[in-house]
């Protein structure tokens, strides 16, 4: 069954524009994922919380990648991070397709919380011969600025 979420089902929301971001290369080293980083404090009683992040992607400098990307979260105001594991991972791959720009569109259904938690998504290659690049065209050096957002579902 599905439904469409209308605003009298959603309770309080933030939706944060990232407009100071550069070019960031992603390898196989984790970083964290510029434009990403929320901090949010759900309604009470709320059934769900969501976490919405999207950006643009391209597979250079090389043709060929596999990337992995986790939600990590923080209770104690982003002192100490913990990944939430297996269910709020993401894996794209893709061969031959170094002139594709992408975008990432990526929703997270968290289970109800109380009080005030970060959130935040960290990301790697599978090799450094499987780059990608965020928030940048690299041809035509154009940004494209990311958005996170977060509510809460009564």
């Amino acid at each position: 069954m599905s439904y469409l979420i209308n605003n009298n089902n959603i309770g309080k929301e933030n939706v944060i524009f990232n407009n100071s971001v550069t070019n960031q290369e992603i390898d196989s080293t984790v970083s964290d994922i510029t434009g990403s980083s929320i901090t949010y404090t759900p309604i009470e009683n709320c059934k769900h919380v969501i976490y919405e992040f999207k950006a643009q992607y391209v597979y250079r400098p090389d043709n060929n990648s596999t990337h992995f990307l986790e939600l990590f979260e923080s209770i104690d105001g982003g002192s100490s991070w913990s990944g939430l594991g297996n269910n709020y991972c993401i894996e794209g791959a893709a061969i031959d397709s170094q002139k594709l720009n992408n975008l990432i569109s990526i929703k997270f259904i968290l289970a109800q919380y109380t009080g005030s938690r970060s959130y935040k998504l960290r990301g790697r290659t599978s090799s450094n011969s499987y780059e990608i690049n965020l928030h940048k065209d690299t041809d035509s050096n154009e940004v494209y600025y990311p958005t996170v957002m977060m509510y809460s579902i009564l």
